[in-house]
């Protein structure tokens, strides 16, 4: 695979605010396109895209290639799930889907 040109521009000044990603590795190529939260999660100083985007781009790193396109949606799904439910979040994000 060849990449031609890459850029991200955040809406807000810093980037690591940034709710857009982009994953590539030897294996996959994926563009995550966030979105503003509309709600903040109380104590929580990321916005629930960014939380969302970092997980997202962790299950991709955290993939060998021989996935299914099911299985790695459902590796991203899960990696979701699970920082929610480490954070003590996942019946009121379940709840509340301005959370999420």
């Amino acid at each position: 695979m060849q990449i031609l040109e890459q850029l991200i521009v955040s809406k807000r000044d810093k980037q690591d605010l940034c709710e857009d990603g982009l994953f590539i590795n030897e294996h996959f190529a994926a563009v995550i396109d966030g979105c503003t939260s509309k709600n903040p999660i109380k104590g929580i100083h990321k916005s629930s895209g960014v939380i969302a985007k970092n997980c997202l781009l962790s299950a991709l790193d955290s993939l060998d290639g021989s996935e299914t396109m099911e299985q790695a949606f459902l590796a991203m799904n899960d990696a979701i799930v699970r920082w929610y439910q480490k954070m003590g979040l996942k019946d009121e994000a379940q709840r509340d889907s301005s959370l999420r």
